[in-house]
């Protein structure tokens, strides 16, 4: 099944994009920007892009779900299908002030690939405002050493499919930025474990604490 069949069903099925508190950052972080033309990527159903909008920007979504452009449309979202692993953005050079990626770099073939076109189409000075999931947090390192269990045992598990074509580590992911010619400006993280137990977590700035116990990367970088 190709990711956009998956993601169409579940669309069809009432899905949303969540609004956790990796979005929440992200928010707090664009609603200090200026206000302009915003590329949300991997739009989904348009809520959040919706939410940009309340905030003053000029909102364009893209997704590679045809059911949830279509659904981001009824909302009044300006959105077009892109499948990000076989297009490329036809967007021309220094298009947009601000991009928004929220968990959308992990799941494609080429993230590096990615990032570059982000930066072609952001304007001089522009930002990406984006979140990862951190893969290799200690919890997941000591299960490896062990008992020998993969980082993706768990969404096998539950969902017999792992969406994360990229399991991202602090490094890896300022080697993509730097790649990418992109600079990263604020960096967070998502504190879960081991507060999993209590359901709660707690962001920091700490690239430390993040790195070792954070459950998300949350990252500003930009167009020098």
């Amino acid at each position: 099944m190709k990711p956009s069949d998956l993601y169409d069903s579940r669309y069809s099925a009432g899905f949303e994009n969540e609004l956790g508190n990796e979005e929440q950052i992200l928010f707090g972080l664009v609603s200090q920007l200026p206000r302009g033309k915003l590329l949300d990527v991997g739009c989904g159903v348009g809520n959040i892009g919706a939410k940009l909008g309340e905030l003053g920007f000029q909102v364009t979504g893209i997704d590679h779900s045809a059911k949830a452009v279509n659904l981001a449309r009824e909302r009044g979202l300006e959105a077009e299908v892109c499948d990000l692993d076989s297009e490329k953005l036809t967007y021309g050079d220094e298009t947009f002030d601000v991009v928004w990626a929220g968990d959308v770099i992990e799941h494609v073939f080429d993230p590096i690939n990615l990032l570059k076109q982000l930066n072609r189409v952001l304007k001089k000075g522009g930002c990406l405002c984006l979140s990862v999931p951190n893969e290799f947090q200690l919890r997941t390192r000591l299960a490896l050493l062990i008992k020998g269990r993969s980082c993706q045992s768990f969404t096998y598990k539950t969902q017999l499919i792992d969406h994360h074509h990229t399991h991202f580590s602090l490094d890896l992911l300022e080697f993509m930025f730097a790649e990418s010619a992109l600079k990263i400006i604020w960096f967070g993280g998502l504190l879960r474990w081991p507060m999993h137990a209590l359901k709660a977590e707690r962001p920091s700035r700490s690239r430390y604490l993040s790195r070792n116990f954070g459950r998300a990367f949350v990252v500003m970088a930009r167009k020098d």
